[in-house]
């Protein structure tokens, strides 16, 4: 059994080097260089293409975040001029009515730009991750072209 095992690592041995030595004179050959360049040419094209592609999202992603802000913010000026309104609107009402009302009026405003402000700020975080995750994907994928590259090389 252990002779048949040998002469099995043998032959495997044996099919290894010649698969080697034919992969070795066929990447040498006119059809292997042209093979190593036309697959360069389209590993560069895949890393533009993936960092055009990671630009436009984090460009989105910003693009997002700021017109959130814009209406958040709009929506805050909305709030406080509907609170000027019914401030003005109450004065006949008695002084202490009044002062509630303002009282309550201003809470819920702050409150609103306090939830606003969080939102924003979350929405700004998550947009950073999101671009720096596509950022390391980008860069892992750069690295394993790289990789590659070094590969081929190494083989011829």
């Amino acid at each position: 059994m252990s002779n048949n095992n040998n002469s099995n690592s043998k032959l495997a041995l044996l099919a290894g080097a010649i698969a080697g030595a034919l992969a070795g004179y066929w990447l040498n050959s006119t059809e292997g260089r042209l093979w190593r360049k036309k697959t360069g040419e389209q590993a560069k094209e895949l890393t533009n293409d993936l960092n055009e592609r990671a630009n436009e999202y984090a460009e989105t992603a910003k693009s997002k975040v700021n017109e959130y802000a814009e209406t958040a913010k709009k929506t805050a000026a909305d709030l406080t001029e509907e609170a000027k309104h019914a401030t003005s609107s109450i004065q006949g009402r008695v002084k202490s009515e009044a002062e509630n009302l303002k009282k309550n009026v201003n809470q819920l405003t702050s409150r609103g730009s306090n939830k606003m402000d969080h939102t924003t700020d979350k929405l700004k975080h998550e947009t950073d991750e999101a671009s720096n995750a596509i950022k390391e994907g980008v860069e892992k994928a750069r690295k394993k072209l790289d990789n590659l590259d070094v590969e081929v090389d190494k083989s011829l």
